[in-house]
């Protein structure tokens, strides 16, 4: 029940500061308001409370959101920690941790800011993650950085930048997510056709593999349309790899029939038409 309380109190005090974040911001902030903690408590259970809120904040990306107020948060807390560990004063563990409570109370409030300005992308930089677009290792980290940009912009009160970029970030992360679909969906019948063409597959059976590249090429224009079509972009891929797979199995037969004598050639004909 304490515990409950604890973590009310922060979440309201959050809300509450949030109501007065782009005054303070906009005249390039006020100095951190550090509220004592009782001299009563016991430092080594606060600095276990502590570390629960900085898991709920991470939890909830306050680490993203308000990179420079959590990595504050995190050093003070180090700083408790440190201290305890050492055996010293109370007072000087207490000041620590009332010191990170402000600090992760700050990044809450400019959380809900970004929320509240940055939703759009955040939520394109959420689906692209759920999509594994982190695999595009460069171009992920170029998004990511931009990002980063735009939630530190927010921090220091440079709202206008994070109004101006916000879009362009987005669509940064919806065309990740969307190499991230296509690549869940086709990257088999993608590595199939290099294979292929490895082979002299494109040489020995070149209709049927120009028949295989134009059902990838088709399927990779219906994702860009329909990202989110599930059983249809299934489907697409299916028969491209039927395709790529028949392409590969005339190659290969084209080839074993130029080795074969004559005769040969024509007894397996025969078979063939009996069949």
């Amino acid at each position: 029940m304490a515990t409950q309380r604890i973590q009310w109190n922060r979440r309201t005090g959050i809300f509450l500061l949030a109501a007065g974040l782009t005054l303070l911001m906009g005249c390039g902030g006020a100095p951190l308001q550090v509220t004592p903690i009782d001299p009563n408590a016991n430092p080594a259970e606060l600095i276990g409370r502590l570390k629960q809120e900085l898991a709920e904040a991470r939890a909830e990306e306050q680490d993203v959101l308000s990179p420079t107020w959590f990595r504050k948060a995190e050093a003070s807390l180090g700083a408790a920690q440190k201290e305890l560990e050492q055996g010293g004063a109370p007072a000087d563990i207490r000041e620590h941790i009332a010191k990170a409570q402000a600090e992760l109370q700050q990044a809450g409030v400019v959380a809900i800011r970004c929320h509240d300005q940055l939703d759009e992308t955040i939520q394109s930089r959420n689906v692209a993650r759920a999509a594994q677009a982190q695999q595009f290792a460069g171009d992920y980290a170029a998004a990511e950085n931009n990002f980063l940009k735009l939630t530190q912009a927010m921090e220091e009160g440079d709202f206008q930048y994070a109004r101006e970029k916000r879009r362009a970030v987005a669509e940064q992360f919806r065309a990740l997510e969307l190499r991230a679909i296509a690549q869940a969906a086709l990257g088999d019948i993608r590595r199939l056709l290099a294979e292929a063409e490895h082979t002299r597959v494109p040489q020995d059976a070149p209709k049927s593999y120009a028949q295989a590249k134009a059902a990838l090429i088709s399927a990779e224009a219906y994702i860009s349309a329909n990202r989110y079509d599930k059983a249809a972009i299934q489907q697409k891929a299916d028969d491209a790899i039927h395709m790529a797979q028949r392409a590969i199995v005339i190659a290969q037969t084209s080839r074993k029939i130029e080795k074969m004598p004559p005769e040969e050639i024509i007894n397996q004909v025969k078979i063939s038409a009996l069949r």
